[in-house]
């Protein structure tokens, strides 16, 4: 995966099969050539970029620990969808910013897209149109 370049804190929210409910504490690392994914009682998932069909950063809650409604009016919930080696399309769903400094969540926001475009990473993906 190379070096790691940033960790960030998520909330699994949906999209593996195994794991119907969603997840607290969930560690999302990017490396120069991929995501890394993983937590305690949570499986190892590791994501090439060039592997990532869909990539969105959408407004609304993932988190049924922590609603609060001023969540409807802010992009945290990471939308992707990814090809696995059995070449099947897997989309899963994260909570961004899963801490509780309102601040820190607030500027890792503000910063996650830019972050991805200006490391390369987002040119990396294989969007569909």
């Amino acid at each position: 995966m190379g070096p790691l370049l940033r960790q960030y804190k998520v909330n699994y929210i949906s999209g593996l099969q195994n794991f119907p409910k969603p997840r607290r504490h969930i560690i999302m690392q990017l490396y120069t050539s991929g995501f890394v994914f993983y937590g305690k009682s949570f499986p190892l998932i590791q994501i090439p970029y060039r592997s990532v069909v869909k990539f969105d950063l959408n407004v609304g809650y993932g988190s049924i620990w922590d609603y609060r409604p001023s969540d409807m009016a802010v992009a945290k919930v990471i939308d992707m969808a990814y090809i696995n080696d059995k070449r099947q399309t897997v989309i899963l769903k994260f909570e961004l910013s899963a801490t509780l400094n309102v601040f820190r969540d607030h500027q890792t926001r503000l910063e996650f897209i830019p972050f991805l475009k200006q490391t390369g990473i987002y040119g990396q993906f294989n969007l569909r149109d």
